[in-house]
C-alpha cells in the first residue's frame, strides 16, 4: 500500500506558567485560573478523542485498500485468464434488452403499428 495519507497527531499547545494545568484546582486559584485549566482538560480530553479516532479511521482505510486491491487482483486476473469474456458479452446483451423494455410505450407501439 502506498503511503498516501501520514498519521497524523495533534499534540496539545503550549501553555503558559500563569495557569497550572497539571495541578487540581484549591481554594486559592482564581476564576480565571479555574476556567483556563477547565479549558485545558477539556483540549486534552478532546484531543485524545480525535487522535484515537483517527487511528480507528486510518486502519479501516488501511483495510479496506487492501480489500480493494485484493478484489482488483482477483478481477485482472479473471480477466487474463478468459473468465470475464462471456460475462461481459451477457451484460452487453441483459442491458440492451433492459433498455428496450424501459423504452417509452407509445415509440413502440409505433414501431410495431
Amino acid at each position: 500500500m502506498n503511503d498516501s495519507f501520514t498519521t497524523a497527531t495533534l499534540t496539545k499547545p503550549p501553555t503558559t506558567k500563569k495557569y497550572p494545568t497539571q495541578t487540581p484546582p484549591n481554594d486559592t486559584w482564581t476564576i480565571e485560573q479555574l476556567l483556563h485549566w477547565s479549558l485545558d482538560q477539556y483540549h486534552s480530553a478532546a484531543i485524545s478523542r480525535t487522535n484515537s479516532h483517527l487511528e480507528a479511521l486510518q486502519a479501516q482505510c488501511e483495510n479496506e485498500c487492501e480489500d480493494v486491491m485484493t478484489l482488483h487482483e482477483l478481477a485482472v486476473g479473471m480477466r487474463e485468464r478468459g473468465e470475464l469474456n462471456n460475462n461481459d458479452n451477457e451484460g452487453e446483451q441483459v442491458e440492451s434488452s433492459r433498455e428496450e423494455e424501459n423504452a417509452d410505450p407509445q415509440q413502440q407501439q409505433l414501431v410495431e403499428g
